[in-house]
């Protein structure tokens, strides 16, 4: 357990009566834990008895209770009836609602996450959600880590609830410069960004994205296994909820999904960026030299497998496909809720963006004018 110096004018708050989970534990482990009052630090209590002649001042008796790290939601549209990608004049106020809503089920930071929009919604979201660090108040909530652009870069063909007619194809950099705004596009302000690496422009996008130290990831996409092994050497590092809206394995083609069994010495053929995918007429150029190499410190995972979220919701996943991913990269697995404004809401039929409607059915949330599943209403703790 990660553990800060003390200084003899904190105080010090004593949770006890509680279960931790700690790294590297096989189970919860019985065992109280100590915090700076003023941090909210952790702290080595040792230190501050022996060393500083301070004990507790306040105990917290849990009452069995499970103590963890806060959780962190990477892929999350809105919740408690605030869409993320609906600007309004309200949309400042409502985003500090519920930034402290979220605490409530345990998400400590997130990546607000607009989907498939046209350019005003861009403009106008994106300035709010920028990530709060370093000038962090907190007790203003759940901390913003900076957005999630889900989209609208992305593959007609799988592009699941997202609006068609807000789709594009990059053809340069300047194409999300044009969409997103150029000062948008620095990690502070949008973080991570999914993009269906068979588009065109894809293979210099991606290496562009790499260098601003914004995060891509593969989702929405038809990409051949090839074409997203590519990817992963132009610098992606991330694939968006596993399983959907992509081709589903097959143990000749393997697709998206079989990057969770790449090795370092996979790579993909020098023809894969100009191979079209099925769902695209179009195809992508080949540079005239290979990319430069991944800087150790850029790779995802170990094996240069991509983290994956994964939407544990019971109903975008089956629990034995959800069972067969973790096994395959346990360190990659990235839990999200990919929640709609209706998280924390009453089931009933809410509006949408660009028109749409959807109903809202305990945890499902589907379209009404097609009935397929339109994000969840789960939070991470359940």
């Amino acid at each position: 357990m990660a553990t800060s110096s003390h200084s003899a004018s904190s105080q010090i708050t004593r949770l006890t009566n509680c279960r931790l989970a700690l790294p590297h534990a096989p189970t919860l482990v019985r065992q109280d834990l100590y915090l700076d009052s003023i941090t909210g630090t952790i702290i080595d209590p040792q230190t501050a008895f022996y060393d500083h002649h301070t004990s507790p001042i306040h105990t917290v008796d849990l009452q069995d209770r499970i103590v963890t790290p806060g959780f962190i939601d990477v892929q999350i549209n809105g919740c408690f009836g605030l869409d993320f990608s609906a600007p309004s004049p309200t949309y400042a106020s409502d985003l500090g609602r519920v930034k402290k809503a979220l605490l409530k089920t345990g998400v400590t930071s997130f990546l607000p996450t607009l989907t498939s929009q046209h350019q005003p919604v861009y403009r106008s979201t994106l300035p709010h959600l920028r990530a709060d660090a370093p000038a962090r108040d907190p007790y203003a909530g759940a901390e913003s880590l900076g957005a999630h652009c889900e989209g609208p870069f992305i593959s007609p063909s799988k592009c699941g609830i997202h609006a068609p007619e807000c789709l594009r194809s990059p053809t340069s950099f300047a194409d999300l410069e044009a969409c997103y705004g150029a000062r948008n596009l620095d990690p502070a302000t949008i973080k991570l960004i999914t993009l269906a690496p068979e588009l065109d422009a894809s293979r210099t996008v991606v290496p562009a994205l790499r260098e601003r130290g914004i995060i891509h990831s593969i989702g929405h996409s038809a990409a051949t296994h090839d074409q997203a092994l590519d990817s992963l050497a132009q610098g992606s590092t991330m694939i968006t909820h596993l399983y959907n809206a992509m081709p589903q394995p097959h143990h000749r083609d393997p697709g998206i999904v079989g990057l969770l069994g790449a090795s370092s010495s996979a790579s993909a053929p020098a023809s894969a960026s100009a191979s079209p995918s099925p769902s695209s007429s179009s195809s992508s150029s080949s540079p005239s030299s290979p990319p430069p190499p991944l800087p150790p410190s850029a790779g995802s995972t170990a094996n240069n497998r991509p983290y994956f979220g994964i939407i544990a919701d019971g109903i975008h996943v089956h629990p034995s496909m959800l069972a067969l991913a973790h096994a395959a990269h346990p360190t990659g697995c990235i839990l999200v809720t990919d929640a709609m404004s209706v998280l924390g809401l009453a089931d009933g039929t809410y509006p949408w963006t660009n028109g749409e409607v959807f109903e809202k059915r305990g945890h499902a949330v589907v379209l009404r004018r097609t009935g397929g599943i339109a994000g969840s209403a789960v939070d991470l703790a359940t």
